[in-house]
């Protein structure tokens, strides 16, 4: 089994959620939907307003690897939040995720700015974009334990690369040994 990549806790995550809304709203809601969806990087920035589905509560991912479409739930609030800026930044059709040129955001963009909040935030680790879609998965399954609807969020055809998040860390296995004796 694959070695589990680095991750942020909750805790940090918040932090640097904190940091990126005082700097734009945009990039604040671009890390959420990562950390709150498991989205990846090219699917946040490939993102159109008709792949939101505000009645049921989900997200249209067209363009993930393989070419395979897939569905994620969206929280209530952060589809309050996404409507907010949707309708802040007067977007009603086409992409998501501008650059202030009215262009569609590069992934190499959101690499930055997540760098940049990071660093910001004094989170001492080695975080990209991508950690923010591991740190999704941990947290799922820390909390509902359920490999199989994992993989189908990330979009994994093969379970094997869902199962690298069963190697937790020695600290999220005390904290779960903990809670049993309690």
């Amino acid at each position: 089994m694959k070695r589990l990549p680095d991750y942020l806790n909750g805790v940090e995550v918040e932090r640097v959620l904190e940091v990126a809304s005082k700097d734009a709203f945009r990039n604040y809601l671009i890390i959420k939907l990562m950390w709150q969806c498991g989205l990846r990087i090219s699917e946040v920035a490939n993102l159109m307003t008709r792949d939101i589905d505000f009645l049921d509560k989900k997200l249209k991912i067209v363009q993930s690897k393989r070419e395979k479409d897939r569905y994620v739930s969206i929280t209530a609030e952060l589809l309050r939040e996404t409507r907010f800026y949707l309708d802040a930044q007067k977007i009603e059709a086409g992409h998501i995720f501008l650059s202030t040129r009215k262009k569609q955001i590069s992934t190499r963009r959101i690499q930055q700015l997540v760098g940049k909040y990071v660093k910001e935030a004094k989170i001492q680790k080695n975080v990209t974009a991508h950690t923010f879609r591991h740190s999704f998965a941990v947290n799922f399954l820390k909390h509902t334990k359920n490999l199989r609807a994992l993989q189908q969020i990330l979009g994994h055809s093969d379970i094997k690369a869902t199962e690298m998040y069963l190697n937790l860390s020695f600290e999220d296995i005390q904290e779960d040994y903990e809670r049993v004796w309690k």
